[in-house]
């Protein structure tokens, strides 16, 4: 193992497989503990800087991604959605809800961009904060899906998460 190489991939959030001819996906659910938020650069040449989400499995409705697995979310910093992203990320860490009437005017006074700044500090504020996600694919604009190319990373999809943040009652029985 001394000359071995890790490959520096990591595992992400996937919806739910159902097998068949082709195999199809369905939308998976997650309870997750934040482990940390950081700041990471990608491998050489590109250094591309990212957000990165890790996380421990609490409950799963994807059987490939286990109660107790580690598994993480990343998103390019390069990227128009991303700000949108690490927001929607950060809005629900804080305990908010974005389809909330009550948390609209808390979200629209908080300062997101030192949120985020706090979020990947090494203090590692978010430690332990229980999230919601739900996971699906979603076809990416002006494309079809090509027959034998729905598992391709390089088809037609990209995986959206959508965060939301557990409540009080859903905190204390945990």
């Amino acid at each position: 193992m001394n000359d071995a190489r890790t490959s520096g991939g990591g595992i992400y959030f996937k919806p739910t497989r159902i097998e068949g001819n082709p195999p199809t996906y369905t939308a998976a659910r997650f309870r997750v503990s934040v482990e940390a938020m950081k700041i990471v650069k990608g491998r050489p040449p590109s250094g591309k800087e990212y957000f990165l989400l890790e996380t421990i499995v609490k409950t799963s409705s994807n059987p490939a991604q286990p109660e107790g697995a580690r598994v993480n979310w990343m998103v390019g910093l390069d990227l128009e959605a991303a700000p949108g992203n690490i927001k929607a990320l950060l809005i629900a860490a804080a305990g908010l809800d974005l389809n909330s009437a009550k948390d609209a005017k808390e979200i629209a006074n908080e300062d997101w961009d030192a949120a985020g700044e706090a979020a990947v500090d090494e203090s590692n504020p978010f430690k332990g904060t229980l999230l919601d996600l739900e996971v699906f694919f979603k076809l990416k604009k002006n494309r079809t899906p090509e027959p034998g190319r729905e598992e391709d990373p390089k088809g037609p999809w990209f995986t959206m998460v959508n965060f939301a943040p557990v409540k009080a009652a859903a905190k204390a029985a945990k």
